[in-house]
């Protein structure tokens, strides 16, 4: 039972999948329909599933009513336990310490726009390739300059993933880290 709360709390699929079973025999059966709002079965990332995460981290002290709202039945025992007690919010306290758009300021206030860079696995599970494809083809617009590097088969750690639910757990793989080496060297040696 705890692989399987691990993998649900870890990558996301409690609010995203349909479950049929009981724990810890649960089998993903299709998409969350408390997630498919328009019942076009499909789950589109800015309209359905951005309002129920930006709901979660907005109470990530207390996030058990948006849980208890949005996730499948079929799991909700298992997330009232792992969210009943509160939840270490530890990666996510920055986004509660300092609002999003404040780091867009920050950039903008620079004199000279630097150049970013955007790294994302093509099976990222929190952080999906076409938001980073989207950013990176907004940027010009904004004045900056950025090169958008995105893995194929890599997870949101750039490491192997089959596909967004499949869990991941090895190492960052080399070639992401070299070429990340090599867009600094030569940014940072820039006249």
């Amino acid at each position: 039972m705890a692989h399987v709360l691990e993998r649900i709390r870890a990558q996301g699929q409690l609010f995203l999948l349909r479950y049929e079973g009981t724990a810890p025999d649960f089998r993903a059966v299709g998409l969350n329909p408390r997630l498919d709002t328009n019942g076009d079965g499909k789950i589109d990332m800015l309209t359905e599933v951005r309002p129920v995460y930006e709901a979660f981290f907005a109470n990530i002290a207390a996030p058990l009513p948006i849980v208890e709202r949005y996730a499948d039945p079929a799991v909700l025992p298992l997330a009232q336990a792992a969210f009943g007690e509160g939840f270490d919010a530890g990666l996510y306290a920055s986004y509660q310490a300092l609002p999003l758009d404040d780091t867009l300021r920050t950039l903008r206030g620079i004199p000279e726009p630097p150049r970013l860079l955007i790294v994302n696995g093509a099976n990222d599970d929190q952080t999906p390739a076409s938001s980073a494809q989207l950013l990176a083809d907004g940027l010009p617009s904004a004045g900056f300059s950025a090169t958008i590097l995105i893995y194929p088969g890599l997870s949101h750690i750039l490491s192997p993933q089959t596909d967004i639910f499949a869990p991941y757990g090895a190492e960052m793989q080399p070639e992401p880290v070299e070429e990340i080496g090599d867009w600094l060297a030569r940014t940072l040696t820039r006249d």
